[in-house]
């Protein structure tokens, strides 16, 4: 996995990663979560490199070192969406398997809606899409992770207090969580950006983006993942016009950061099936 920088046009250093790149190999862009760094993506990209050329990139400013206040709008949701379509330029190719998983899959979403002729295959993965005021869509982990991050973006005290609270005690047991899926609350400046970061993506209303995705899609959800939860999914599943849906019962929330998981293979085959149908 090779590393990379890529600034955008409002002044960002966007880091992105590709696998060695081949170019007999139809590609995959791997949109990872808000918050989460490259390197998580490695056990993704080692897994697909031997047939896929794999992209994959880190959302803007919230792992950036740097402290300061910050500007709402840097995190606007058409930004997210305008960097996909910014990294994506950079690889030669026309159309990509487009795999969103969690936030990253509201950032999937939307990018096949603006910009449904580069996508050839749209998978999302135990995806975010903030159904807060659905009957049964939100987890009671998620709940929390609202509050938590509503009020950390109040002011600077609402944050130190929410720092403070979570930064020795994030979120009880995690022993089935990767290491480093928390980065965003082990330093101020990631939470101060992450939560102004929240606060955007939660506005957004994936329900209506996907009612005008009409790409082959295929939604992946957990009944054992409890940060976006399998109702959330099938919501959007029955909104898409050309979707199928995928819920297993033994998957949590984290598959797609784990060398060779389930849903790995599930995704694998998934996509050797499209391309044996004429579909990919």
């Amino acid at each position: 996995m090779k590393t990379y920088t890529l600034n955008t046009s409002d002044g960002f250093d966007l880091r992105y990663a590709t696998s060695e790149v081949d170019s007999t190999k139809p590609w995959i862009a791997f949109a990872i979560p808000f918050g989460v760094n490259l390197e998580m993506a490695r056990p993704f990209v080692d897994f697909f490199c031997p047939k896929y050329n794999v992209v994959t990139w880190e959302a803007r400013s919230i792992l950036d070192s740097h402290d300061g206040p910050v500007s709402s709008e840097d995190f606007a949701f058409d930004n997210h969406v305008r960097d996909l379509r910014l990294v994506l330029n950079v690889c030669d190719a026309k159309k990509f398997t487009i795999v969103g998983y969690c936030s990253g899959a509201g950032v999937a979403l939307a990018a096949a809606e603006q910009f449904p002729e580069i996508v050839s295959n749209l998978i999302l993965a135990h995806g975010e899409y903030v159904l807060l005021g659905d009957k049964g869509c939100t987890s009671q982990f998620a709940t929390e992770i609202d509050t938590l991050l509503s009020l950390a973006a109040k002011n600077e005290d609402h944050l130190s207090l929410v720092f403070n609270k979570i930064k020795d005690n994030r979120f009880g047991d995690s022993s089935n969580r990767p290491d480093g899926i928390d980065l965003p609350f082990t330093r101020i400046e990631f939470l101060r950006r992450y939560s102004a970061n929240y606060l955007q993506y939660k506005k957004i209303d994936f329900k209506n983006i996907a009612k005008n995705v009409s790409n082959k899609t295929f939604v992946m959800t957990g009944e054992k993942d409890l940060q976006s939860n399998v109702k959330s999914s099938e919501a959007i599943h029955s909104l898409l016009k050309n979707a199928e849906i995928y819920i297993d019962v033994e998957s949590d929330h984290y598959e797609l950061l784990r060398e060779a998981s389930k849903s790995m293979i599930k995704i694998w085959n998934y996509l050797f099936e499209s391309r044996a149908y004429g579909a990919f």
